[in-house]
């Protein structure tokens, strides 16, 4: 089975040195909606959130928002129809990847359409690679999005040359200029992708096979690659999304896979929800994912630090009613059910908490130390007043003034004196 439109965005957290400089070196262009288009965004969804996800002009924002911004390196070309609509006069420029499966050599060209760079607050940088395999088999669409979405590992043995050329505004960006080291923490890429065929409504076994990379064709069968049938009921019946009768959509933590029938319109999901809603749930899974990382690493950020990012990221992206439509809120839950957003929230807080009480404890320890210290300090002081006064009062008394060396004896032995009867009673105190 060939796909009749398969389109597919490959996202993760950029691992690269982004700066102004670097961008306009490299072939990067900003980003900036036209009013028209921003104010069409604003009339189906939330200004709250369209402002959180993209830039536009004549755009009024707070400060933490400005920080958001994409850039692109663009290989397909956009013209403009009768109509003033946006027409694609070049889908992008022709690629392939090579691998091996059960010993046979497989090659898969495709197009690659774009690359893009989305910034976020808090230093957040994901990357993008947009790509297009229209009239692909199934089967061999699989297996290629699977070794894409494995990048550290498979992309210097199957990227052709043209590819590793045109992915070079990316690689430059990189430590060393190695485009294994996309991704921060060496993590998969994620992907959204967008499967096309002749039948009239999606099957959801073909859906689960295209979304987990599963051969085509093993659901509930009996092979190695098959998954249990309770394991696909559970997934289709608890991660799918659907509101027609021509498209289904799978989430899982790795793949966001809309498949769809005849008379589906893809534009949507490729200029509307892979920007203002996939990103933004990959934006909330980095952040929190980052977050847990530095209260397990035991990095130098404070609870009162990361308090204030949270309270930010709720304020700005930790919230569901995305759109006046029905349709984004639930594709929004759904992606964000997939992966485990609501999770990583809760351990980000359960961690803070603790954090805090930890931080609390050691303000509390260091603060009877410094008392412990003015206490024993003044003791110090207290026990060497007494003796002295105690050593002048024998001195003058029976002492003769000029024996100095019976007045320090007298002396030391009132200090000493004094000092075991403070002991016997802090002793006694404290097994009261």
């Amino acid at each position: 089975m060939k796909t009749k439109y398969s389109h597919a965005l490959l996202v993760g957290n950029f691992n690269g040195e982004v700066t102004t400089e670097s961008l306009a070196k490299n072939g990067w262009t900003q980003q900036i909606m036209a009013q028209k288009d921003y104010n069409e965004r604003l009339s189906m969804y939330y200004k709250s959130h369209v402002d959180a996800m993209l830039e536009a002009e004549g755009q009024q924002k707070p400060d933490i928002l400005k920080e958001v911004h994409h850039y692109k390196v663009a290989y397909e070309e956009v013209g403009k129809d009768e109509q003033g609509y946006d027409v694609i006069k070049k889908a992008g420029e022709q690629v392939s990847i090579s691998f091996e499966n059960n010993k046979e050599k497989v090659n898969f060209p495709f197009l690659l359409c774009n690359l893009h760079l989305y910034l976020f607050p808090f230093n957040i940088v994901l990357v993008a690679i947009e790509i297009e395999d229209s009239g692909s088999d199934i089967e061999i669409l699989r297996m290629a999005h699977r070794q894409l979405i494995n990048w550290e590992e498979n992309i210097e043995q199957i990227a052709d040359e043209r590819l590793r050329q045109l992915l070079s505004p990316i690689s430059n960006l990189l430590p060393e200029g190695n485009l294994a080291t996309l991704v921060e923490d060496g993590n998969n890429l994620k992907i959204y992708q967008i499967v096309q065929t002749e039948d009239e409504c999606p099957n959801d076994k073909l859906l689960f096979e295209i979304a987990t990379f599963s051969p085509i064709g093993s659901v509930c069968g009996t092979t190695s690659h098959s998954h249990s049938e309770d394991y696909f009921n559970k997934l289709i019946k608890e991660n799918t999304v659907s509101t027609y009768y021509n498209w289904k959509a799978l989430s899982l933590v790795d793949s966001f896979t809309v498949l769809a029938g005849t008379g589906f319109v893809y534009w949507q999901w490729v200029n509307l929800y892979f920007p203002l809603i996939f990103l933004r749930c990959i934006f909330e899974k980095t952040f929190c994912f980052s977050r847990n990382s530095i209260y397990r690493l035991g990095h130098q950020k404070t609870a009162k630090q990361l308090s204030e990012e949270i309270a930010d990221m709720e304020r700005y992206y930790f919230y569901s009613a995305i759109s006046y439509n029905f349709q984004p809120n639930l594709v929004y839950e759904s992606i964000a059910k997939g992966l485990d957003i609501k999770t990583e929230r809760e351990e980000l807080a359960r961690q803070v908490k603790e954090m805090a009480k930890r931080e609390y404890e050691d303000k509390k320890e260091s603060e009877e130390h410094r008392r412990d210290l003015i206490t024993l300090g003044l003791s110090v002081f207290a026990v060497f007043s007494v003796a002295w006064d105690l050593s002048s009062l024998i001195k003058d008394a029976y002492i003769d003034k000029d024996d100095h060396l019976t007045s320090m004896i007298i002396l030391w032995l009132a200090i000493a004196g004094i000092i075991i009867l403070a002991l016997y009673i802090f002793r006694k105190k404290d097994d009261e």
